[in-house]
C-alpha cells in the first residue's frame, strides 16, 4: 500500500550542476542565435564592410547564421563577421551559457565544466565579451 508518508520512493532531484549541464540541450539554437546577434547588431542586418542593409531572403539567411553576399560591395559575410565571435569555436549556445555564467559570477573552472570547454577558452571568450561590453 502506498501512502503519503511512504519513504521508499523518495524524490530524486538533479543536482544544480546537472540542471545547468542539461540547459544547452534545451535551448532553441535559432532563438539563441537571433537573440545574441540581434543585440550585437542592434537588430539591424547590415554589411560589416560597407554598411549596406541586408533585406529579404538574405536577411533571413543572415539571422540564421548563414553566409550572405552584399549587394553593395559584393563581400561575403555572416552575422559573426567583424565581431568578437568571428571564427569562434564556441557554439551560439555555449556563448549564451558563458554570458549566463558571467552574470552568475561562476569561476572559470566551473564554467568550463558546465559548458564543455577548456578553461583557456573560457578566459579568452570572457575577455572578448568584456571588451564588447566596454564599447
Amino acid at each position: 500500500m502506498n501512502s503519503i508518508n511512504d519513504t521508499t520512493k523518495a524524490p530524486h532531484l538533479p543536482t544544480p550542476a546537472q540542471a545547468v549541464a542539461v540547459v544547452a540541450g534545451l535551448l532553441d539554437t535559432g532563438a539563441v542565435r537571433r537573440w545574441l546577434f540581434g543585440h550585437i547588431h542592434s537588430e539591424r542586418a547590415a554589411c560589416p564592410y560597407c554598411g549596406c542593409t541586408v533585406e529579404g531572403k538574405a536577411a533571413v539567411t543572415f539571422w540564421n547564421g548563414g553566409r550572405v553576399a552584399c549587394k553593395g560591395c559584393q563581400h561575403y559575410f555572416t552575422a559573426s563577421t567583424a565581431t568578437p565571435f568571428s571564427k569562434s569555436k564556441l557554439t551560439d549556445e555555449q556563448t549564451f551559457l558563458l554570458l549566463v555564467s558571467m552574470a552568475l559570477k561562476l569561476d572559470t573552472r566551473t564554467t568550463a565544466a558546465l559548458i564543455g570547454i577548456n578553461t583557456s577558452s573560457v578566459r579568452e571568450n570572457r575577455a572578448k565579451i568584456e571588451a564588447l561590453l566596454q564599447n
